[in-house]
């Protein structure tokens, strides 16, 4: 659910590597025309 939403800053809409914690993880994503992929789910 978190992820559908597009989390990325509103001003940032380009193909860098973002990432944000959720539940003691650290969640790595990039998207890239419109498809979000996970690139990585570590502990914190």
């Amino acid at each position: 659910a978190i992820l559908s939403g597009d989390p990325r800053p509103a001003y940032q809409k380009d193909n860098r590597i973002y990432g944000f914690r959720f539940a003691k993880k650290e969640i790595k994503f990039s998207v890239s025309d419109n498809e979000l992929t996970v690139l990585g789910i570590d502990d914190e």
